[in-house]
């Protein structure tokens, strides 16, 4: 799922600094619409920041360490704060698709680059503890107990890699 139209995406996504750029304004005026108990004007800042995000993540000089968690720090904040606004809203549907969006873009990362192990696992778990919080507040979701169980596996490998 998009947010951004192709004329935006094109011009945001023209550079790092304009993407963190605009990252950060769709953040700052999501987070005032949430706060003003709006969440659904805050879902198409907090989409677009998420957009934002995710290509930033798959930039190739996000492998540097200190970007890549910069990046995964804006992609798990944006993820959460768009699941937030679909939970706000009662549409527990919208809230684990985002949920899952993340958690999988997370795990996607995982074989991408060896120096990515660090910061990854931190995400995951964040990412999975939100799961876990939304398995509590709506029950199990199909596949719940396999992704615990790649979630799982998939952490053991990155820790079995850092040593």
């Amino acid at each position: 799922m998009s947010f951004l139209c192709c004329n935006h995406r094109k011009h945001i996504l023209s550079s790092v600094e304009t993407a963190n750029q605009y990252w950060s304004q769709w953040i700052e005026q999501g987070l005032k619409l949430l706060n003003q108990q709006n969440p659904s004007e805050g879902i198409s800042f907090f989409g677009c920041a998420l957009d934002v995000a995710d290509w930033l993540v798959n930039q190739p000089q996000a492998y540097q360490l200190n970007l890549l968690n910069e990046y995964f720090e804006k992609l798990s904040l944006s993820s959460f704060l768009l699941a937030e606004c679909f939970q706000r809203l009662e549409k527990p549907e919208l809230e684990l698709h985002f949920l899952l969006h993340l958690h999988r873009r997370l795990l996607d990362n995982r074989g991408a680059q060896q120096n990515v192990h660090w910061p990854l696992s931190g995400y995951i778990r964040q990412s999975l503890e939100r799961l876990e919080v939304y398995v509590e507040d709506h029950g199990e979701f199909k596949g719940y107990n396999d992704c615990l169980v790649d979630t799982e596996y998939q952490l053991e490998e990155l820790t079995f890699a850092l040593n």
